[in-house]
């Protein structure tokens, strides 16, 4: 079986790896356009400090992704932000604490029943939730058999403020709280499927969450190395066309030239692809993505655009709220060095402008972005996800990026088309 796979992210890594793992004989190549694997989990070191642009984290609740890690003796670190603020253009609405129990005195004053029942819906959730791990152990031919088996279908149907206000939360929980953080994370807000809204809270429900020491590439590099994949950087696929039951493939690299392949895994959103497919079903329809720039700042924040005296004072993650600023999404202390140095992420819209970097910071010892144009598909509520099954034997990882775009929802993906290439091979 010879396998051809797009794209050496995540998911592409993650697809090589378990059809090695179901289907030994397979031979993979895997091809990137870029001249290093990664895809969207992307890094830079500054100083002696390895910071993540793209793919930051995963939450301890993520099972593939966790096993492998542990599978691999990959060592992590916690990725901890003691405290949080939620800022509204003039104020912070609420400050966490770095003991919890004044945290959750904070939370009933500010939220009141509110928290008691999001409490219940967590725990409520989680069950619904682990439904997909129990569903792995066989393949699905499409992400909607996937999500009614495990009763999620409703979730995906609506938006994550319909859900939230069924479930009797109030406007100001929704505003001052679930907003913000899915703001965070997606760069959207409560219009999202209620999948990834009630995703991103169970993300944000103080469980640890975990990077690898040195870069989450890592985990990549060990994927691959394991698939004893054929990786082939800096080649683009340019065409995916059909001949006599074959893929035949045309890239862009240091020699262009053509290969055939049995199976062909696309792992790379359409959307950031110039590839043409000449394929017997109808291409997907392109989805429209959100952009956002992640910057590093090692220096030192203006405490008082923030209303507070020092910048020791600072929470160590800023959410905002709608409309609280016009460009910035959030901020966060990721290297506490001392009271003098600090290296700091933020998330933005677009681009950092100087004059925004002379508000936010009284000293910018160094600075460094990342403009993501398509960071995620906009998530919109949906009756009906993107086929995982283009055509006979070419399957589509990103698909599942229509549902929640995450590392772990990309193995997931990629675990169930190497199960679906592993029962169509035994079958045959």
């Amino acid at each position: 079986m010879n396998v051809g796979i797009v794209g050496a992210g995540i998911g592409g890594s993650g697809a090589s790896f378990f059809l090695k793992s179901y289907v030994p004989q397979a031979k993979i190549t895997v091809f990137e356009k870029e001249n290093k694997i990664g895809g969207r989990i992307k890094g830079v070191k500054i100083d002696n400090h390895y910071i993540e642009l793209g793919g930051s984290f995963y939450h301890s609740s993520n099972e593939i992704i966790a096993k492998l890690i542990d599978s691999f003796k990959l060592p992590t670190f916690e990725y901890n932000l003691p405290t949080f603020g939620i800022w509204n253009g003039s104020e912070f609405i609420l400050k966490s604490h770095t003991r919890t129990f004044i945290t959750a005195l904070r939370m009933l004053k500010a939220f009141k029943r509110d928290v008691f029942r999001l409490q219940r819906f967590v725990s409520k959730s989680k069950k619904k939730i682990a439904q997909l791990y129990h569903l792995s152990s066989k393949p699905y031919s499409s992400l909607n058999e996937i999500v009614a088996e495990a009763h999620l279908s409703e979730w995906l149907a609506m938006s994550t403020r319909e859900l939230l206000e069924r479930e009797g939360f109030g406007e100001k929980f929704l505003s001052n709280l679930i907003y913000p953080a899915i703001h965070y994370i997606y760069n959207q807000g409560l219009e999202v499927n209620g999948f990834a809204g009630i995703a991103t809270l169970l993300a944000s429900d103080g469980s640890p969450i975990r990077s690898i020491q040195g870069g989450n590439y890592k985990l990549l590099e060990l994927l691959l190395k394991q698939a004893d994949a054929d990786v082939r950087v800096e080649n683009e696929v340019l065409s995916i066309s059909k001949d006599s039951g074959k893929y035949v493939v045309g890239l862009n690299g240091h020699s262009p030239e053509t290969l055939t392949f049995d199976i062909v895994i696309i792992s790379t959103p359409l959307e950031t692809s110039s590839m043409k497919l000449e394929i017997d079903n109808e291409v997907p329809k392109p989805r429209p993505f959100q952009k956002g720039t992640v910057s590093i700042v090692k220096g030192l924040a203006t405490p008082e655009i923030w209303g507070v005296k020092s910048p020791s004072d600072l929470p160590s993650l800023i959410m905002t709220t709608e409309n609280a600023l016009e460009n910035l999404i959030s901020m966060e202390i990721l290297i506490d060095q001392s009271p003098e140095i600090k290296y700091y992420n933020l998330f933005s819209k677009s681009p950092l402008s100087k004059a925004e970097l002379n508000q936010l910071f009284v000293r910018v010892d160094s600075f460094t972005h990342k403009e993501w144009t398509h960071a995620y598909p906009i998530l919109r509520p949906l009756e009906e996800l993107p086929p995982i099954v283009l055509s006979e034997n070419l399957y589509y990882v990103n698909a599942v990026e229509s549902l929640a775009s995450s590392m772990e929802s990309s193995l997931i993906s990629a675990k169930n088309i190497a199960m679906m290439i592993s029962s169509n091979h035994s079958n045959h």
